[in-house]
Parts: structure tokens; C-alpha cells; sequence
């Protein structure tokens, strides 16, 4: 395969011209020096790796220019790319371009293939200052990659693409197709392909891949610059079997196509914030950087799923990518401690109420022409799904535990019923047959002595500064405005009926409002900052404690108030311990992995803001373990493990572990229940575990069984392989 040249200008002093020359293998071209000024020595040559066209064909232009003064000067093709010229002392600028024929040097519209410039060339009699000049592709005019692919010929699919670096993917060439040059090679079992690509001038991405009947496949890449009126050549030779074989099995994409349905679960249900106190109660949350790096780690993943030009290498990576940032998108999950805004649901169920009084229901012609001028009149059953509307909306309000997901919805269809009521009123025209007037007010009374009230059984479960009672005193008062409302909207009832509704409501001893507000209590549920959660440990320390803080001392606190969350670290809560001002301390044991867990708090009588707190912990492990078995006292052993902290074995690392047991007794190893066998040096004896050669991912253990006078003894050392 060709390699690229790659085109640099550089000038030299005029004495380190011949070093410079005897390196690239070209002979120096100098004009005569004359009069004051210096020589400006310019090569053009040097190696790549890239495909480039034969630049020693193109005819090169060197401009140089001091504010008004131009000097042209020229390379002619095969000759050796390096040529002297004479300056007058001065600051030059200087610009290269070479060209397909030596007649565009002289055409200004040419289009040339390669260019380059330099400004701030500092010209002395003595001689030049030494620097380079990078030439490459124009980016204008059209050229060809020219290719020859030689394959077995029980290749069940052929093609190369050209993709241009600038995003557009190039239609795969399908080299199999009548339309290509195919030559069969007779007793070599090989076909070869043959044929050009017209591109735009720059740089491509060439691929070639080729399938066998076997569903093997190789892939070959390669990086080509297209340039004006010039052709590129590559090829390829792609073995079928032996030495050199290129072809390998299809990478195995199963095991990535399942972990990014699991990805994109992890992402259900879950929602976007800043921190717990800007999502709902009741939502999970991550951060928006958490997301992008998910969807991103999705999209890399899904590209390498869909790709055909991937090995089995590539989907590994791609799947352990993956899973690790899943593992750290679900770590990151907080729940969401804002709570409901009840404010705009309330304000319109007083809209609501407030379109409601006053207005009766009329069906039929008798009804339709009692209602009074002055009095509106709506149907019956469009005053019955306000009602019911409203009801509804209520009860959301009473709910003390309501979250916005069940608010937005009572908002929603409050508002449809609200607009539905609001179009179907019409006047009525007929004489008035009572006075509704104290009825109407009574009801606004009621209705107003609910309002921001919620329903519950305990003082402790309703914040201070909230009103409550119970569900059977709210449902007397809604029993009472019912029956008041249907009065009301009763076109045809009496003044007597009106006037005993109206009693009901607000009679001083016994009225709905006087015994409703006599029932309210106020909340006794305290309010408490959870305003953070640190733990001890470090890179080199595993942590034991975490410490959490409070806006207050909390009365009573225990730990069966506080879960944890471990999110695969292992992390098991211990004993909790009282500071002062708000601060306690929690024992944290049993710590597998490091990394992020969730404490949440709840505790009767107390509201947390938020209700958890993200927390990093540290699980330190180190190279070996040593098991020292020691006396034996009362039949039991006394066990030294150093160190306590459970070790990670990652399989990509290809990691092992020794374990090690100095005793003079006779011993069994065990992983994971199964006998193995293990090495001896005198009294030291020792089992190594490789990462490799554990499938499962997770949390594994050795056992050892020491025989002391006839009776077993045993000690259990827990380990953690991890991908």
C-alpha cells in the first residue's frame, strides 16, 4: 500500500542546505547571489502514513512578496523538489501551490492541488532564518481514489466507501456488481476488484469490508486525501486463511443490544433537576450533566450496535462503557422533596365556586321560564360535572399527602368543566319566586371555610402553620353546602325551603360553618432542613462514619428513622450517635465498592427538606490478604484478616488475588463452595484467584478450613469481581 508524502516547504541556511538534501535523497537548485541580500533555500518532501497522489508530477509556484515588490519563482515536475532563491535583505511573505501541468502555473483562474504559505520570513546577507511550511489539499477542484482489492472469491459480499471527514458518508461501492472490473484468478482462489471513485477534493475515510460465505468478515481502513486532477491510489490484498488472515467471526452484539434496553429503562420515569428541592415528591431526579452522559454513552453504543465496521473488541468496550455509566446514572438518582403547590388549584376552585353561586339549573320549559331576569341558568348536567369537578379538586386539596402529578390533573379537568359552565349560561326571563341572596352568601362562607384545609387522623402528620380535621367533620360540611347548592340551583324552590337552608348553614349553635371551624386544629409536624451528609474515608480509607446534619436537634432519632440505599457499595447502617446542634453520626460497616449512596430520613412529627441526601463513600482494598490463624481457644480460632476491606478484581485489568494462611495444620481452600487447590511452602500456604476466570460479575468468597485435632475450622474472606 502507498504511504503518504507529506508536503512541507522549509527553509535552510545556505549552509545547511547539503545536510538537509543528503537526508531526502534531492539535489539543491541555487541561483547566482548578487549584490546585498541572502538566499532562501525551500524542500519540499518527507514521509506519512496517509494516501496522497505522486506529488514529485506537480509543478509548483513559489510567490514571495515585501509589501509591493513580488518575486515568482518555479519547481518544475521530477525534478527534486528543493530549489534556492535569491532575496533582497527584508521581512518576505511567502505562498507555495502546486499544479497538475506546468501551464496553470501561469494561469491566475487554475485551481491548483496543493497549497501553503509563510508570513514573516526574515531575509539577511548573512543567510535565513530556518522554518516550515505545511502544504496541503486546495480545497477546491475534484480528483479520484483509485483502488484495487484482491479477495478470496467465496466472499459473500463486497464494498468499499469513501466518507468525506466533513460528516457526509459516501454510498458503499458494491465491488460484487456487474458493473465492476472483477478478475478470478484461476487455482489462487482470489478475485480482484478494480475501478475509481470521483470525489470532491479533501480528506476520506476509505473502508473496505469483505463477508465470506462462513459469516466471517474482514475490515481495513484507511485515510485518503483527494486532490484536484489527481488520482489516489490504494490497494489491498485480504487474506481468506493461515498466516496474515484477516477475517474473524462477527462480533458478538447480543449481551449490547440488552444493555441498552436496559438504558433506556434506567432512564423511565425519571426526570430532570437541579437538586431534590427543585423535583416533586414522589419523582426521581438526576442531574441534566447525568442525562447527557447516559444518552451519550447510549448513542456511542448504539452506533457501534449498528455499525458493520466494528470488531469484538470495539462492542466490548462499548458494552463495559455502557454499563459503567448506567451504574453511575442509577447512583446519581435522587428523589424529589419539593413540595406540592396546592395555590393554583385553590384559587380555582374559588373561581369555580364563585361562577357557581348564584346560577340554577333548568331542563325542561316549566323550570326554563321561572328562572327570574337577572338570575343565569345552565343545564342540569353541565351543573352536575362542575359539582363533581369541584368535589374532586377539593378532596386533592384536602389530601395532605397529594403530589403534583394528581394536582395538575384536578387542574386540568376543574378548568375543562369550569369553561364548559361558563359557555351554557344563558338569562332567564321569568318573575322571582324567592330570594336566594343570604342562601348564596351562607354558601361562599362555607365553601371559603375549606379553603387550604387538609384532612388527617394525627396533629403530627400535618405541617405547623397547617389546618386539619378530620375526613367525617369535612365531609359534614360538603354534605351540608350540597344540600344547600341544590336549593339554590332549584328554580322552583320556596322561600320557607331557602330560608331553612340557609339556617343549616349558618345558625350560630348548630350551622355546618360553625361546627367546621370549631373542629380545625392546627398541624404539629415540624419542619426540618436536612442540610447534609458527609463521610469519612478517602482513596486510602475506608469509610466508617457518616456524618448528618440538621437544621435542629430532632427528638428521638434513631436508626430504624434512617435508610440507606447502598447502590451496589454494600453499605450497612450502624449505630447513630447525637452532637450537637443538629449534628449526628452513623456508623456505616460492610462496604464493597466505593461509590454513591442515598440517606433518607423519616421520622414521625418531622417534615425533612429534602428528605435525602447523596452521599460519595470509600471502600479501600489493597494487593494481598493475609490470613493468620493463631491459637486455638475454647475449639474456636482466633483469625487475623489483614486487611478488613473486601478486594476488587477487575477482569478488563485481568487482576488476581493471593490469599494467604500461615499454619501448621492441614487445610481446604474453597471459592464460592467448590474445593481448590492451592500451593505450600512449609507452614505458608496460599490460593490465587484470577478475575478471568469468574463469568459472573459480583460479589464472591474464599473460604478456609483449618483441621485442628479432628474438628474443622473456618474463616470466610469475601471478594468482588468487577469488569
Amino acid at each position: 500500500m502507498k504511504k503518504q508524502l507529506f508536503l512541507r516547504a522549509v527553509l535552510f541556511t545556505a549552509l545547511a542546505v547539503c545536510a538537509a538534501m543528503a537526508v531526502i535523497g534531492c539535489t539543491e537548485i541555487t541561483t547566482e547571489t548578487t549584490g546585498a541580500g541572502g538566499l532562501v533555500q525551500v524542500n519540499i518532501g518527507g514521509g506519512a502514513r496517509t494516501i496522497l497522489p505522486d506529488v514529485a508530477s506537480l509543478y509548483y509556484t513559489l510567490t514571495f512578496e515585501k509589501g509591493d515588490v513580488k518575486q515568482i519563482d518555479y519547481i518544475a515536475a521530477g525534478s527534486s523538489l528543493s530549489k534556492t532563491v535569491k532575496l533582497a535583505e527584508g521581512t518576505w511573505d511567502l505562498e507555495v501551490a502546486g499544479y497538475a501541468s506546468q501551464a496553470d502555473t501561469g494561469n491566475p483562474e487554475a485551481v491548483p492541488v496543493v497549497i501553503g504559505s509563510k508570513t514573516g520570513i526574515i531575509v539577511t546577507e548573512a543567510g535565513t532564518t530556518p522554518v516550515a511550511i505545511t502544504l496541503g489539499a486546495s480545497t477546491e477542484g475534484a480528483g479520484n481514489i483509485a483502488y484495487t482489492v484482491v479477495y478470496p472469491d467465496t466472499a459473500a459480499s463486497a464494498a468499499i466507501t469513501a466518507s468525506a471527514y466533513s460528516g457526509v458518508t459516501g454510498a458503499p461501492i458494491d465491488l460484487l456488481a456487474d458493473g465492476e472490473i472483477n478478475t478470478v484468478t484461476p487455482g489462487t482462489g482470489t478475485k480482484t476488484s478494480a475501478g475509481s471513485i470521483g470525489l470532491d477534493a479533501g480528506y476520506y475515510k476509505v473502508t473496505v469490508i469483505v463477508k465470506l460465505d462462513d459469516g466471517r468478515l474482514a475490515r481495513l481502513t484507511d485515510i485518503a486525501h483527494v486532490y484536484n486532477n489527481l488520482s489516489a491510489a490504494l490497494s489491498y490484498t485480504l487474506a481468506g486463511s493461515g498466516d496474515g488472515n484477516v477475517f474473524a467471526p462477527l462480533p458478538d452484539k447480543t449481551a449490547l443490544t440488552e444493555k441498552l434496553i436496559a438504558a433506556e429503562e434506567a432512564k423511565t420515569g425519571v426526570v430532570i433537576g437541579s437538586d431534590a428541592n427543585s423535583v416533586d415528591v414522589g419523582k426521581s431526579w438526576v442531574t441534566q450533566a447525568a442525562m447527557d452522559a447516559l444518552n451519550e454513552s447510549i448513542a456511542a453504543a448504539a452506533e457501534i450496535k449498528t455499525s458493520e465496521d466494528v470488531d469484538q473488541g470495539m462492542v466490548d468496550k462499548a458494552l463495559a462503557d455502557l454499563t459503567d455509566r448506567i451504574t453511575a446514572f442509577n447512583n446519581g438518582i435522587g428523589e424529589g422533596t419539593k413540595p406540592a403547590d396546592k395555590t393554583g388549584l385553590t384559587t380555582l376552585i374559588e373561581e369555580a365556586n364563585g361562577a357557581m353561586n348564584g346560577v340554577v339549573a333548568a331542563d325542561d320549559a316549566e323550570s326554563i321560564d321561572a328562572v327570574p331576569a337577572g338570575t343565569y341558568y345552565v343545564p342540569e348536567q353541565v351543573m352536575k360535572n362542575l359539582r363533581a369537578a369541584i368535589e374532586t379538586a377539593e378532596g386533592v386539596v384536602a389530601d395532605n399527602d397529594a403530589n403534583q402529578a394528581y394536582i395538575t390533573v384536578a387542574l386540568v379537568e376543574l378548568n375543562e368543566a369550569l369553561s364548559a359552565f361558563n359557555a351554557a349560561k344563558v338569562e332567564g326571563t321569568g318573575v322571582v319566586r324567592s330570594d336566594k341572596a343570604a342562601l348564596n352568601e351562607a354558601i361562599k362562607t362555607a365553601t371559603a371555610a375549606k379553603t387550604s384545609i387538609v384532612t388527617s387522623t394525627d396533629a403530627k402528620l400535618v405541617a405547623v402553620g397547617t389546618f386539619w380535621v378530620t375526613e367525617a367533620e369535612l365531609g359534614t360540611l360538603n354534605m351540608a353546602i350540597a344540600a344547600a347548592q341544590e336549593v339554590s340551583q332549584n328554580v322552583l324552590a320556596e322561600q320557607g325551603e331557602v330560608d331553612a337552608a340557609t339556617d343549616t348553614l349558618t345558625n350560630l349553635t348548630t350551622g355546618a360553618i360553625k361546627v367546621f371551624n370549631d373542629a380545625k386544629k392546627s398541624g404539629e409536624r415540624i419542619a426540618v432542613t436536612f442540610t447534609s451528609a458527609e463521610a469519612d474515608g478517602s482513596a486510602t480509607a475506608t469509610t466508617t462514619k457518616l456524618t448528618l446534619t440538621f437544621s435542629q436537634d430532632i427528638t428521638g432519632l434513631s436508626t430504624d428513622d434512617i435508610s440507606i440505599t447502598a447502590n451496589a457499595t454494600g453499605t450497612t447502617k450502624g449505630v447513630l450517635t447525637a452532637k450537637t446542634g443538629g449534628v449526628y453520626e452513623l456508623t456505616v460497616t460492610g462496604l464493597e465498592l466505593s461509590g454513591s449512596i442515598t440517606v433518607k430520613v423519616e421520622k414521625y412529627g418531622y417534615a425533612f427538606t429534602p428528605l435525602s441526601q447523596g452521599v460519595a463513600v470509600f471502600c479501600y482494598t489493597t494487593g494481598t490478604v493475609t490470613i493468620e490463624i493463631g491459637t486455638i481457644v475454647d475449639h474456636g480460632l482466633t483469625v487475623d484478616v489483614t486487611p478488613l476491606e473486601i478486594v476488587t478484581l477487575s477482569r478488563s485489568a485481568k487482576e488476581e488475588q493471593t490469599f494467604t494462611v500461615t499454619t501448621a495444620y492441614p487445610l481446604v481452600w474453597l471459592v464460592d463452595g467448590v474445593e481448590k487447590a492451592g500451593s505450600a511452602e512449609g507452614n505458608v500456604k496460599s490460593l490465587t484467584v484470577k478475575a478471568l476466570d469468574f463469568k459472573t460479575i459480583g460479589g464472591h468468597y474464599v473460604t478456609v478450613i483449618v483441621t485442628v485435632d479432628g474438628k474443622d475450622y473456618s474463616v470466610e474472606v469475601p471478594f468482588v469481581v468487577a469488569l
